[in-house]
């Protein structure tokens, strides 16, 4: 039996990088695997490789800077499957600017719905339904690029915090903040893969006790 067999499982920013391969590895673990971003073509197209290797998957799009559409995605999520057993809160924005001084409203705003509102509201989704049923992971996915990033660094600096004050532990709900090493990705601003020319890390196994993907 493959190791997560008949887990459901929800990913964000699943349609490029870190999140298809990670979508890839756990539906090959067996997963049902929920595949969540803006662009419905390219969630759909990683949907597609997976039923093609016998796995299961759907693809719903939904704008995580719109806190109605995650709200209401939630609620349909649990309608149809009762809870999840892992959220992997994947999806991230950066801002184009390293220098606070530059930094435009819109645009911090625009991080903050994405790295961090959208997080929060997912998370508050599904993290009840994993208390009544007495299982669940959270895994809030950091990049150590952030810290270098103006908006981005706020959102990874907030995450982090986020994880350390969960009170969900007691109820066999776990929230982990997954530490990743630098990361090229077809979702990154091209600029990025000039300024820090770094290696595709990806992701090669999964953790034996948490179930989450590890480089």
């Amino acid at each position: 039996m493959k190791i997560l067999e008949g887990k459901i499982v929800v990913i964000t920013g699943a349609g490029t990088g870190i999140g298809k391969e990670t979508a890839l590895l756990f539906a090959d673990e067996g997963a049902r695997t929920i595949l969540v971003g803006r662009r419905l073509s390219l969630i759909e197209s990683v949907a597609d490789e997976i039923k093609l290797n016998d796995g299961i998957a759907e693809a719903i799009s939904v704008d995580l800077e719109d806190g109605d559409a995650i709200d209401e995605f939630g609620k349909n999520v649990l309608e149809k499957y009762g809870s999840i057993d892992i959220l992997v809160n994947n999806a991230g924005h950066s801002s184009k600017v390293r220098s606070l001084r530059y930094v435009d409203q819109k645009e911090w705003d625009s991080v903050f719905k994405v790295n961090i509102e959208a997080v929060y509201r997912l998370t508050q989704s599904f993290i009840h339904s994993m208390i009544e049923h007495g299982k669940g992971t959270v895994d809030e996915s950091v990049g150590k690029l952030g810290y270098g990033l103006m908006g981005l660094a706020g959102g990874v600096g907030a995450i982090v915090g986020l994880t350390k004050v969960n009170d969900c532990r007691a109820f066999n709900a776990r929230v982990l903040e997954l530490r990743r090493g630098g990361a090229s990705s077809v979702a990154s601003y091209e600029w990025l893969d000039e300024l820090f020319p770094l290696p595709d890390l990806g992701v090669t196994g999964l953790d034996p006790v948490f179930g989450v993907p590890i480089n």
